[in-house]
């Protein structure tokens, strides 16, 4: 991964740390900021991660869709429903149609 720092946002923290070089004669001082410094908590952007997850729960709705609808064809056929059958009808892999068959039958 390639992380891209612009110049402003290293600003603060060389700023922070020149000012902790300048209190070296001050350990009590130092040790203060240190510790604020390690508390301080690493804000991270978890847009991607997120967006990952509705993509993946958008495309598990849609299986479930798919083998709901595969279902109520079979049904309606007077067929006999089991996973293969409702994954070659739906369109899906079988382990996917034997996950979501599971709980509409």
């Amino acid at each position: 991964m390639r992380i891209k720092v612009l110049d402003t946002e290293m600003t603060i923290p060389n700023k922070l740390f020149k000012e902790l070089e300048k209190l070296r004669k001050n350990s009590k001082l130092r040790k203060a900021v240190e510790t604020l410094i390690e508390a301080g908590e690493i804000i991270e952007n978890n847009s991607k991660v997120d967006n990952a997850n509705k993509a993946a729960k958008a495309k598990q709705e849609q299986a479930k869709e798919k083998v709901k609808n595969a279902i109520n064809l079979l049904r309606l056929q007077g067929e006999e429903v089991n996973a293969y059958r409702v994954a070659k009808i739906a369109d899906i892999s079988y382990n996917t149609a034997r996950k979501y068959t599971k709980n509409y039958i």
